[in-house]
């Protein structure tokens, strides 16, 4: 007699004869997938499954028609989670459950050409629903949790609400209108990452532009939490330089000079450049830090920028005494200097050090200009010194506030609120008064 067939063995131990088995898994996404179509199938909706064998984290997709049974061709796309497994997680006030999955889910949905829903299927209830978005989910650096309401039934009742999701615009579609209230150094760079990676610069923008408000605690929720959609985008560089650039624009230094090394640490192109750039950044904030980092990228070739943070570095904190220029930049040919605006920028600051207000703004002209309209905060460094001339040098006020106020454009418009400061007999001969 056989281990396997000892006359003492319990039905609960004993082995199962041998054949094919029908998981239970199985059976619970069955009735799952025919719960969730009757009650879409109820809306006088058309429910489309997908097949079982080829599904991404799609099960279903479901269009749209109008009361009047006009089919309109806009979708929803299923995710459904069946079995009480999908509700060990009520949220503290227990209006709802909070779903845990996995990262490349959620990045696969955020890049969905329409609309995303997750539902959650038990025997006892309706099923329950919410929608993917950047604002429905909680993201840690390798998972992500959705908060699905107890009051989301696919039902009449939410008809109206589902009906206006399936005509809101993708994260991909919404990208330009998230790029368009970014900094434009930082949107153009996340422009040119998304020719690599659509869907993490998307993601990136809506970042940023959703927490403009509150743009150091964004920065730095990503340098901290490193999230895996952008540490691994093969356009991590640009991600980490339109962070960076965001930060910076934002006046945050500290914050820039952490992604601009993070930048530098998973680029190749750029690397050298974006770690001098973390050191100039992190100057007033790290200077150890600052010193590594601008060492590093000197090694690496990219002296000037280098060695301008260098020389700053020979001042004790706090104390903006005039340094010696730095050979390099003593050196340089004017097509080496116009193609580096910091370096123009740094010697317009040395020479306001030594009280030189003319040759300040006249080097910080073309530092402006080099670094073209996307750089908002160059252009408010010359609009300021514009401004300071324009108050140093009252005969020629009306023409240097004018250039002022044209250096002030777009975000950089507030800029003009140095004009407040002039006083009243000379803003009388301004052409903006």
């Amino acid at each position: 007699m056989t281990a396997t067939s000892r006359r003492g063995d319990s039905p609960s131990t004993r082995p199962r004869p041998l054949g094919m088995y029908r998981p239970r898994s199985h059976k619970v996404e069955a009735w799952a997938m025919t719960a969730v179509q009757t009650d879409v199938e109820e809306l006088g909706w058309i429910f489309f499954r997908r097949d079982g064998g080829r599904e991404y984290g799609v099960d279903a997709d479901v269009e749209v028609v109008t009361e009047s049974g006009i089919v309109t061709g806009r979708m929803l796309g299923l995710q459904i989670k069946g079995g009480q497994s999908a509700f060990r997680r009520p949220t503290r006030d227990r209006k709802g459950w909070n779903f845990p999955d996995r990262p490349e889910h959620l990045h696969y949905w955020l890049g969905h050409r329409y609309p995303m829903i997750v539902v959650l299927v038990r025997r006892d209830s309706p099923p329950v629903w919410q929608v993917v978005r950047p604002g429905t989910v909680h993201e840690a650096a390798n998972s992500f949790t959705i908060m699905v309401p107890s009051s989301q039934r696919i039902d009449l009742a939410c008809r109206d609400q589902l009906v206006a999701i399936s005509r809101e615009p993708t994260l991909i579609e919404s990208f330009g209108t998230h790029c368009a209230v970014l900094p434009p150094s930082a949107a153009r760079v996340v422009r040119r990452a998304a020719e690599a990676d659509q869907v993490s610069a998307a993601r990136l923008a809506e970042r940023l532009a959703s927490r403009r408000q509150q743009p150091a605690a964004i920065v730095a929720w990503l340098t901290s939490s490193l999230p895996s959609w952008l540490t691994t985008s093969v356009a991590a560089e640009d991600l980490w330089l339109a962070t960076g650039s965001y930060a910076h624009e934002h006046g945050f230094p500290s914050e820039s000079g952490t992604a601009f090394a993070l930048a530098s640490d998973v680029g190749e192109t750029l690397s050298a450049r974006a770690r001098a750039i973390a050191g100039l950044a992190l100057l007033h904030h790290d200077r150890l830090t600052a010193r590594r980092y601008l060492d590093q990228a000197r090694s690496a070739g990219q002296v000037l920028l280098a060695d301008i943070g260098l020389a700053d570095l020979q001042n004790p904190d706090g104390h903006p005494l005039p340094v010696a220029i730095p050979a390099s930049v003593r050196n340089a040919t004017p097509g080496a200097l116009d193609g580096e605006p910091a370096v123009l920028t740094f010697l317009a600051g040395q020479a306001l050090r030594k009280g030189s207000l003319l040759e300040s703004v006249r080097l910080r002209e073309p530092a402006s200009a080099a670094a073209g309209p996307q750089d908002t905060a160059l252009r408010l460094q010359f609009a300021d010194a514009l401004r300071r001339q324009a108050l140093t040098h009252p005969d020629g006020a009306s023409r240097e506030l004018a250039r002022a106020l044209g250096h002030a454009q777009g975000p950089s418009r507030s800029a003009a609120g140095g004009m407040a400061l002039v006083p009243r007999r000379w803003r009388r001969c301004s052409t903006f008064s």
